[in-house]
């Protein structure tokens, strides 16, 4: 024929889409024998377009990278909706390992009627009324998984899945009493921006879901467990619900980032993009597993830190945080609007970190569109929280951003929007005894690296933080295609102390 063969396409056709957040959980990193049983990183997809007519909807693993083979595993564990972030939280099990994923529930792009109907047509809710698209009706969830166990529940501390309990595990979503006047009848959006002050609770439990991972079989996400957080708890009281963002049938505020309780108490910490957060405790779970069966329902109790409400006087900006439209780092113009915003806005990257003296400090990124630059926080845990103003970046109104300024020489495109993600505490990395040497040993399984970490002053700490700069991705780094080209950056810490 004299054909020369195949054209070599010029991008791939199929990539990893949108690998938004990642989580580092190091062998027994919450004491000796409890967590994973290999150092592992934890990566995710949390959103993939499908074409409107797409046939056979899979949905997004979440992929498990063993460190020491260098093998990519993907799990349907935690359903296949799609993850924002999944974190390692302590079970205080040495036979069982827990996992806080946080995701949107179905950002396929779209709302896939017929595929809608499909589920209607192979499942029925118990209240009788049809599901709809699951994306963004979902409660904080999490997981467990029985260590050295395969998917049919045999003992198998050989293939690295089972042995890190992604095999034989059980998925929970946080429930509570939804008749009228609660917080469950209102809604979780509903009750952060109406009802809630710093320190209320909401009491409830993690009620186990009726979905089972099925590990190595294919289903079509008409059967995943994104669906059943519009249906009643299996075993809860009558008239108690899954704790969504909106209630069962209606898509709400995305929740995207989880940070574990870091010093290994059964907590973590749950954010809201409607600028809200709190702690879900859910401390009986060790004696509930000491049988070695996974229960139906873990008692649980929700406290909010931060409702959706002004914190204007909860910010000091330690004479920084100039707008270039005069306004300050105090609001946030997410539409470039005078006056800005008085609430967090979507809140994104979270970091709970816990320094000496029993203090904890969480690390809070914006992700909103910030017209003047994208605020960072070091916020001290307390009632009422306390918001230290760290840093801006980025901006379509930016003056440097207006300059065509940028710290990655010969990378400037356009003015943009910038998101500070994600934050490491390296001082237990970092300290030492008084004759030189590091205090923690390498590869250490007695959870060290943590009750270090928790022993180091705030101000003595050296945080890694990366920054996206969505405005930086043209000159040399075209050949890469990539959206941003980003920085890490090194963060101590000087806030005021007592």
């Amino acid at each position: 024929s004299g054909s020369s063969g195949p054209t070599l396409p010029a991008k791939a056709d199929w990539l990893m889409q949108s690998l938004c957040s990642a989580h580092l959980a190091v062998k027994y990193q919450w004491g000796s024998g409890i967590g994973v049983e290999d150092n592992l990183f934890i990566t995710n997809e949390e959103w993939i377009r499908y074409v409107p007519e797409a046939e056979g909807i899979i949905g997004l693993p979440v992929h498990v990278l063993n460190l020491a083979s260098h093998e990519l595993f993907a799990t349907s564990a935690f359903g296949l909706g799609g993850q924002e972030k999944v974190v390692e939280v302590s079970t205080g099990s040495a036979d069982f390992v827990g996992f806080v994923p946080s995701g949107y529930n179905g950002a396929f792009g779209g709302s896939f009627p017929h595929v809608v109907a499909y589920r209607n047509g192979n499942y029925s809710r118990t209240d009788g009324h049809p599901y709809v698209w699951p994306q963004n009706i979902l409660p904080t969830r999490l997981y467990l998984g029985k260590k050295n166990t395969d998917k049919d529940g045999n003992a198998d501390s050989t293939n690295f899945l089972a042995r890190n309990g992604f095999e034989h595990g059980a998925l929970y979503g946080f429930a509570t009493d939804c008749s009228s006047g609660t917080p469950g009848a209102q809604g979780r959006d509903a009750w952060h921006r109406d009802t809630a002050a710093p320190g209320a609770t909401v009491a409830g439990a993690f009620y186990k879901l009726r979905w089972q991972d099925t590990p190595g079989q294919v289903r079509d996400f008409v059967h995943d467990a994104a669906w059943e957080f519009q249906d009643a708890p299996d075993g809860a009281p009558e008239g108690w619900c899954f704790w969504t963002a909106a209630g069962a049938n209606e898509s709400g505020s995305k929740t995207e980032h989880v940070s574990p309780d870091p010093r290994g108490g059964l907590r973590v910490l749950q954010t809201s993009t409607a600028g809200y957060f709190g702690i879900y405790d859910f401390s009986d779970l060790t004696n509930l597993l000491s049988g070695g069966d996974f229960p139906q329902s873990i008692p649980a109790t929700y406290t909010c830190l931060q409702p959706e409400s002004d914190v204007r006087h909860m910010i000091e900006l330690g004479g920084a945080g100039l707008y270039a439209d005069g306004q300050n780092a105090t609001v946030n113009p997410d539409s470039g609007q005078n006056p800005g915003k008085e609430t967090f806005e979507d809140i994104d990257a979270v970091e709970w970190i816990a320094a000496q003296g029993g203090e904890d400090y969480i690390v809070i990124h914006e992700d909103s569109g910030n017209d003047f630059g994208e605020r960072k926080f070091l916020a001290k845990v307390g009632v009422p929280m306390t918001y230290y103003f760290v840093a801006m970046s980025g901006g379509s109104k930016n003056s440097r951003q207006l300059a065509m300024v940028s710290a990655v020489e010969g990378v400037m495109k356009s003015p943009n929007s910038h998101e500070f993600s994600g934050a490491t505490d390296l001082s237990a990395l970092l300290a030492k005894n008084g004759d030189g040497t590091f205090q923690l040993s390498p590869g250490d399984t007695t959870g060290a690296q943590r009750s270090i970490e928790a022993e180091v002053p705030i101000n003595e700490k050296s945080l890694v933080v990366s920054l996206q700069a969505h405005s930086n991705y043209g000159g040399w780094t075209t050949s890469f295609h990539p959206d941003a080209a980003g920085q890490i950056l090194l963060y101590k810490p000087e806030v005021p102390v007592a």
